[in-house]
């Protein structure tokens, strides 16, 4: 439960937590989409990185009502299968609404997944985060085209990190990730077939 100063605090913004990985179980690897800062933080504009983590917060129903809930066309069960929580923790922001990290919230995510299970789930990630970078980027967004230019940087900085140090199981999770970056993005810039609500825009901020 969200403790009372955080709900109240919470009224006008949206609040998001830690993210900590459970024990695995079995074969598994440790679970992804991982936070653990104790440092509470307040967002009030788009950053590089995404700040609203999808697997622990807590949206006002007034301002989903203003700002729009999930793409459809991004997340499970599209052809871009992930990067919806991205999609609306940007909009949100771009909306002027603050996105404040409560250290206090807190889920355990299960490592239920083994290595192969693990990749193919970080090439979905990367296709939906390619995609929702192209949603805005085809809208002309250049914030989006540079972040998008940053996230294969940090990648390639990543994989060769892992291959250095002999991380086998980094090396192939994180392959999968740059190529389904790249595909998700070059798919919906020539298809356009997903990313079809809510984009953010100047007039959402008045």
């Amino acid at each position: 439960m969200i403790d009372r100063s955080a709900g109240e605090a919470g009224t006008g913004c949206v609040l998001t937590g830690r993210v900590v990985a459970g024990v695995p179980e079995g074969e598994a690897v440790v679970a992804p989409s991982l936070r653990d800062n104790d440092r509470e933080t307040t967002y009030q504009s788009p950053g590089f990185r995404d700040v609203l983590f999808g697997n622990n917060m807590a949206i006002p129903a007034a301002i989903i009502r203003r700002v729009g809930c999930f793409d459809e066309g991004l997340g499970p069960g599209t052809t871009a299968p992930a990067a919806e929580d991205n999609d609306l923790g940007y909009r949100l922001l771009r909306a002027g609404v603050p996105i404040r990290y409560v250290p206090a919230m807190v889920v355990t995510h299960r490592s239920w997944r083994r290595g192969s299970e693990q990749v193919r789930l970080y090439r979905g990630y990367g296709i939906g985060q390619g995609a929702f970078y192209a949603k805005h980027v085809r809208r002309g967004d250049l914030h989006m085209a540079a972040r998008m230019a940053r996230n294969i940087w940090d990648s390639g900085r990543d994989l060769s990190g892992a291959i250095l140090l002999g991380r086998r199981q980094d090396v192939r999770a994180t392959r999968a990730f740059v190529g389904g970056l790249v595909g998700g993005f070059v798919h919906e810039i020539w298809s356009g077939n997903g990313g079809t609500a809510g984009v953010a825009t100047q007039t959402e901020e008045g």
